[in-house]
């Protein structure tokens, strides 16, 4: 039979590994995909201005065209750092509420 220990065993337990997984997924993502986006934004400015130099009418198209894309890119990157902070953040506050929801259902009366 189901008790209230067990279930708070299970959302104690439940809300440890939620905690660790929104963590480690966290340390991975910001390491891994933003500053990856970074490193691939400056290999392309640098791929661009090769390009640029090549021949003369095409410096000012190439150029703004250049300044046109890093700027989405840019923007792309902080609203999907903004959306997965606000996600993390969310994820963190509910492994809270189900690590002390589980202890509270733990205690004995």
């Amino acid at each position: 039979m189901i008790t209230k220990e067990r279930i708070g065993k299970i959302q104690f337990y439940f809300g440890i590994l939620l905690l660790v997984a929104t963590i480690i997924g966290s340390i991975f993502i910001i390491k891994y995909v933003y500053i990856g986006a970074v490193i691939t934004g400056a290999g392309i400015t640098g791929v661009w201005g090769e390009v640029s130099q090549g021949t003369n009418g095409t410096l000012i198209g190439i150029s703004g065209h250049l300044v046109s894309n890093l700027m989405l890119q840019a923007q792309v990157i902080k609203t999907t750092m903004f959306l997965y902070g606000t996600c993390a953040l969310v994820l963190i506050v509910l492994s809270i509420i189900l690590i002390l929801q589980g202890l509270v259902n733990q205690l004995k009366k």
